[in-house]
């Protein structure tokens, strides 16, 4: 069954799902990361890396974010990312990008991107393909007081500080575990 937005102003629209190369969130996954986020999302700038459906980014948008940007190398996510953005009503406020994650982070200025940093990133690969360095990586384009969720399989041990980042939650869900990280100067408040 394909993925839904599960509240917001779409809530109820199926998403259409790439034939291969996607493994969506389910929804018992997403319902609970989103009872955590929601105080976050509300007029938020929004970063989906490995985005295959677009299914968090267009979440996001449908609770009140003010923008999202996704990011897939595959040209079928990124051809469902942009038919689901259009099915919701939610085109106008996305960018979406055809880049390998790692590629985009690196050469971020070349994507006519915008020039703020973003309060939430996802960070959802393949989970054969996760690597820690991405959640390093993505630490210069989070806000002060954003959040980095990153979805690993649960059996993956990943580090309570990376760089300038400090985990601060982890939760583990079936096969799959996700963690949460923000910026040392935000937990100095």
């Amino acid at each position: 069954m394909n993925p839904r937005i599960i509240s917001g102003s779409a809530k109820g629209q199926r998403l259409t799902v790439p034939v291969r190369g996607t493994r969506p969130m389910t929804d018992r996954v997403k319902s609970a990361l989103f009872s955590m986020m929601q105080p976050l999302i509300q007029d938020s700038n929004i970063l989906d890396l490995y985005s295959g459906t677009g299914a968090l980014g267009i979440e996001c948008i449908s609770r009140g974010a003010k923008s999202a940007v996704f990011v897939d190398k595959s040209k079928e996510a990124v051809l469902c990312i942009n038919e689901n953005l259009k099915k919701t009503g939610f085109y106008a406020l996305a960018k979406v990008v055809k880049a390998s994650v790692s590629r985009f982070l690196e050469e971020y200025d070349t994507f006519d991107m915008p020039l703020f940093k973003y309060q939430v990133i996802f960070i959802t690969p393949p989970h054969d393909k996760f690597k820690e360095k991405i959640i390093f990586t993505t630490a210069k384009f989070l806000a002060k007081d954003g959040v980095i969720v990153a979805e690993v399989p649960v059996s993956k041990k990943i580090g309570d500080e990376l760089g300038n980042l400090k985990k601060v939650d982890e939760r583990s869900y079936g096969i799959t575990k996700l963690a949460f990280y923000k910026t040392k100067e935000s937990q100095s408040k």
